[in-house]
């Protein structure tokens, strides 16, 4: 559920700042998350 709740938050920030220095960072907090989840 948590992983799905990151992917709608980056859906969201994709929409709203598409910016490729925002989609890295997020990215990368995306990816800790993921990890720290598993």
């Amino acid at each position: 559920m948590f992983v799905f709740h990151v992917y709608i938050h980056y859906t969201i920030q994709i929409r709203y700042f598409p910016n490729i220095s925002s989609l890295i960072e997020f990215q990368l907090v995306e990816n800790i998350e993921v990890m720290e989840l598993d």
